[in-house]
């Protein structure tokens, strides 16, 4: 993700039931490949579903970021990320230090103590109040969804506490990145702005 330089003026669109999108989240995953909606045979859905079984097992929970995490992050990135970091000129590597090195504060969330995402916020203009959050998950973090729409509710309102907006672009190819925005309570503009070749929409969020 990378922080836009305007406040945007688009009318905020929320999704109505939030405990469904979260389910949603769950069957497509926080970050997905670009097959997102093609079908899947019975086979691969079967097993997609033992797979989230036995991830549902599996203890979630987060802590301070540390650039101990990076690398463990990075080596594992998932798809969209990967093209947005890349949109924006840096390896996985160079944007997991540079977002925990900037950032003002920022988190880790682990799987049974191995991180697979990290989030925080960074400082556009202390003046003005306006910081950028990011995310940035591996594969492993898309089957649990629920856990990240939590983490998100209870870190958000800590970014809110030092700045009074909170704004960054997403890709429009990562929709269930923006259906998880939706859910921490970001408004999500229809504007496209490309950067890398790739398009992105803007986000933000005002305390």
């Amino acid at each position: 993700m990378r922080r836009i330089a305007e406040q945007h003026g688009e009318q905020p669109q929320h999704d109505e039931h939030d405990r469904d999108d979260a389910d949603e989240l769950l069957d497509a995953g926080i970050h997905r490949n670009v097959g997102i909606d093609q079908p899947e045979d019975e086979a691969d859905h079967n097993e997609r579903d033992e797979n989230a079984e036995h991830h549902s097992l599996q203890r979630t929970a987060y802590r301070p970021a540390s650039l101990a995490h990076a690398r463990r992050i990075a080596n594992r990135m998932g798809y969209h990320d990967k093209i947005e970091c890349e949109a924006f000129g840096r390896s996985p590597i160079e944007a997991m230090r540079l977002s925990i090195r900037s950032s003002l504060m920022a988190w880790t969330g682990t799987l049974d103590g191995r991180p697979e995402a990290s989030w925080g916020v960074s400082s556009v203009s202390l003046i003005d109040g306006i910081g950028t959050p990011w995310l940035l998950c591996t594969e492993e973090a898309r089957y649990h969804a629920r856990a990240f729409v939590e983490f998100g509710r209870a870190t958000i309102p800590l970014m809110l506490g030092s700045f009074r907006r909170l704004e960054n672009v997403v890709s429009v190819s990562n929709r269930p990145a923006i259906k998880l925005l939706r859910l921490w309570g970001f408004s999500v503009g229809e504007t496209v702005q490309v950067h890398g070749g790739v398009e992105f929409r803007p986000f933000w969020l005002d305390s």
